[in-house]
């Protein structure tokens, strides 16, 4: 369990904000017809097993249990400094350059804005945790039964509050990973660019999704991102689903993949409308295969 925030111990990527597409594992189908599903007994056993030894009342209790924990007592100096300097060295160590809007927040008072951190590590856990996966828990990423991460993302983004938007992110049933603080993710990173995956349990996700932004739009950004496939095939449950963004803006196609037996294989790509092309199913998810998918680079 993670120390007390207030103890003594010492120790771009372009964001495409309002508009988030409906991602491929949520709402938007995977066609069916296209896409080989779970058996549905296995899924309903699956399912019933969670709901017998975690029910939405032990969530609810879980949860006002952290509510009470977090309001407790504010931050203190100490470890507002703390996670302010660890910012900082996040982009350092992803070489990547501030977004200093969002550490604009670092800098002042905003009690709503740090309670709504929900800091649960102390100084010296958290200069440990940066120290070896260049990333920041934020918030616990121990329970098993959350089986869903979520990169480019918070829990109630505090950067969205004023837009009225922040429940619509609110993500309650899944971990997440941003670069920005005032996403309020739970790992503060960025993805691929640093081994984040020690701070998650390995190989519980069964799904993996990246939302507002493409994390492979050139060949030349995946080449900065020497843990981006490591990091999903350590994280992913055997048989995990992913949900890869791959190409600029103007000309994004979804890769829907899946873990088997160590690999990450394709099982379809999706393109805007279009049906899913499905001739590259089984092709293994490698740095050439992407590459393969994002436009070259003039001259």
């Amino acid at each position: 369990m993670p120390n007390s925030v207030n103890g003594d111990s010492g120790s771009d990527d372009e964001r495409k904000p309002a508009e988030h597409e409906e991602t491929v594992l949520g709402k938007r189908s995977l066609n069916a017809s296209a896409l080989t599903a779970e058996p549905l007994a296995k899924k309903a056993n699956v399912l019933e097993e969670k709901a017998l030894r975690h029910s939405p009342k032990d969530e609810e209790r879980e949860e006002k249990g952290r509510e009470r924990d977090r309001e407790r007592e504010p931050l203190s100096r100490k470890v507002r400094a703390a996670v302010s300097r660890l910012a900082r060295t996040m982009y350092d160590k992803a070489g990547m350059k501030p977004d200093e809007t969002s550490l604009s927040y670092l800098a002042g008072d905003d009690e709503e804005f740090w309670s709504s951190l929900g800091i649960e590590y102390d100084v010296g856990d958290m200069y440990e945790q940066m120290e070896k996966a260049g990333g920041v828990r934020l918030r616990s990423t121990g329970d098993p039964f959350i089986t869903k991460l979520v990169i480019g993302c918070g829990n109630h983004p505090y950067e969205y509050k004023a837009m009225g938007e922040d429940s619509k992110h609110a993500h309650k049933d899944a971990y997440t990973v941003d670069k920005s603080v005032s996403m309020s993710p739970t790992v503060l990173g960025a993805f691929g660019y640093t081994n984040l995956a020690p701070l998650f349990l390995p190989g519980v996700f069964e799904q993996i999704i990246f939302e507002g932004y493409s994390p492979v739009d050139s060949a030349a950004t995946l080449d900065r991102q020497p843990y981006l496939l490591a990091d999903l095939v350590t994280l992913l449950a055997d048989d995990g689903k992913l949900a890869l963004p791959v190409g600029p803006n103007q000309n994004v196609r979804t890769v829907v993949a899946r873990k088997k037996q160590g690999r990450i294989e394709v099982m379809a790509v999706l393109k805007g409308d279009q049906p899913p092309a499905v001739e590259a199913a089984g092709t293994e998810v490698t740095e050439n295969y992407l590459k393969s998918l994002v436009p070259k680079a003039p001259g």
